[in-house]
């Protein structure tokens, strides 16, 4: 299972000026200053939109669903955790792919096949 995320287009009523930007990992900042956001539509099948996350300055995350975090883990790999789960999220030309869902209680693999 694979969860496909893409910027919300410029215009939509949750982008503003971004020092986030400046947090991120160069092709992250590249990606969002060139989308004018650091939100991001959600599709957790890699295929149905059905929510919103944005990385906000200093590690916060605020999503359609709670709030949560965001850390750099590598240059191309984010930890966005939020509800149960931690989001291991690589960079992807366009958006980035959950490459890795962890449980946060028990660090125990939350993908299912």
């Amino acid at each position: 299972q694979v969860c496909l995320v893409w910027p919300i287009p410029a215009g939509h009523t949750a982008v503003r000026g971004m020092p986030v930007w400046d947090q991120l990992g160069p092709r992250w900042a590249e990606m969002c200053r060139g989308a004018g956001t650091s939100t991001f539509l959600w599709s957790h099948d890699g295929q149905k939109r059905n929510g919103w996350v944005e990385m906000q300055e200093n590690g916060r995350l605020l999503t359609s669903w709670c709030e949560g975090s965001w850390k750099v883990v590598d240059e191309d790999v984010i930890d966005m955790s939020f509800g149960s789960s931690r989001h291991l999220c690589r960079f992807r030309d366009g958006g980035f792919v959950v490459e890795d869902k962890v449980l946060l209680r028990s660090g125990k693999p939350s993908y299912k096949p």
